[in-house]
Parts: C-alpha cells; structure tokens; sequence
C-alpha cells in the first residue's frame, strides 16, 4: 500500500461526512422553519393582545359578541408576532397555523402567516 493512500481515503470520508452533517443541517433548518399546520379562512372579530379571534362561515356584518357561544366550533385565536394594530375587526384573512393547536374552546394556534383577503 502506498503511504499517500490512506490520507485520500481520509480526505473522503471527511467530506462524506461533513456533506451528509451539511444535508441533515439544512433538512432540519428547512422543515422546522416550515408551517406544517393547516390553512385557514375567515373574518376577525376580535383583537386582543398578541391574539386575532377568527371565525369562519359566518357573515361577519351580523355578528356580535353574543355569538361567541353558538359559534365555538367555528372560531379561533391565533397568537401573531408582529404587531396587531395592522388588522381591523371584519378584516377577511387567510392564516396559516403552526402545526400544534391547543384544545380549549376556541382553541389557540400560532398564525405562521397572515395575509388580508379582499
């Protein structure tokens, strides 16, 4: 065996492995920055806080606070992380949720991404 051959042989297996910590790094960079929830559409009846409470199937003109209760089923907070003050209640919006929701009635999501529907 030559004695150069074994410091090729090393010279691979660094960039075999330094290509596959490389591809498992931007796999879990990808994937943990990606909104792997579902997409949801409706009208904002309330702000509060951090929150957008949005309803869907609803005729948002008619609604009032007194149709919290009929409607659990179809209403959600969404906590956002940019500032609030940019939505009005009867905004239609399109948002996409995190993908963990939590179970309380209406459940929370965190909105990934918030877009205004004309």
């Amino acid at each position: 065996m030559q004695k150069g051959g074994g410091t090729v042989e090393k010279k691979n297996n660094v960039i075999l492995l330094v290509s596959c910590l490389s591809l498992f790094l931007f796999i879990f960079v990808f994937f943990n920055n990606q909104s792997l929830g579902k997409t949801y559409e409706g009208y904002i009846v309330e702000i509060k806080d951090n929150r957008l409470l949005v309803v869907n199937d609803v005729n948002v003109e008619e609604w009032s606070i007194d149709d919290y209760e009929e409607n659990l089923e179809d209403l959600i907070w969404f906590y956002v992380k940019e500032d609030t003050t940019q939505y009005e209640v009867g905004e239609k919006v399109k948002i996409i949720a995190g993908d963990g929701m939590e179970t309380s009635l209406p459940p929370h999501a965190d909105a990934v991404d918030i877009k205004k529907i004309n």
